[in-house]
């Protein structure tokens, strides 16, 4: 602990995806990363998933932590390294978003979007906060995208999960490929 709390932390901040420390250490690039995603324990019995889930069920959600760690790969890629505000936003307000979004789809499993009752039928009050939790995380990322929040370079990297979009696109547009043969040194 040093005076005023504990000492951020170094290193990857990936590995500490779902702990309750604010300070998660930096990204591959060296960006640093306070945000908030502190994830439950599993729930067990107690979950709405628990009869499908496909992980170990001890420990930390393992669904909410991939969940997390997608949309924590996907956004600090994105995010404009020198914008101090721009990254403390994503990881205070749009991290946070994204957590409640997972609590509320484990919530929502299974459930009908609309319900009988003594009046007749009625929507589920879990669909209107899907929707307002979506919507919620979309009125963020306007206001990151109206402050320049997100690297003018565009992205880094290929997303792991769709791959690379333009990929083809861009094999037939470039023309063909050059290759360059090097000479070896021979004896």
């Amino acid at each position: 602990m040093g005076k005023r709390g504990p000492r951020p932390n170094k290193g990857n901040s990936h590995d500490r995806i779902g702990n309750i420390e604010i300070h998660k250490g930096s990204t591959k690039d060296g960006i640093p990363v306070v945000q908030w995603d502190a994830i439950i324990n599993c729930q067990e019995e107690h979950c709405h998933i628990f009869e499908v889930c496909p992980y170990n069920k001890y420990g930390k959600c393992r669904v909410r932590t991939e969940y997390l760690s997608y949309v924590h790969n996907i956004m600090h890629g994105q995010i404009d390294p020198d914008n101090r505000l721009a990254k403390f936003r994503l990881g205070m307000e749009l991290i946070p978003l994204f957590n409640q979004l997972i609590d509320i789809k484990i919530a929502s499993f299974g459930a009908r979007p609309v319900y009988e009752h003594k009046h007749g039928m009625g929507v589920n009050p879990i669909m209107r906060e899907l929707r307002a939790c979506i919507k919620a995380i979309s009125d963020t990322l306007g206001a990151l995208t109206g402050m320049g929040a997100f690297d003018k370079r565009g992205p880094k990297g290929v997303d792991t999960l769709i791959g690379d979009g333009n990929y083809y696109d861009e094999l037939f547009t470039d023309g063909p490929v050059k290759e360059e043969f090097k000479m070896r040194n021979r004896v």
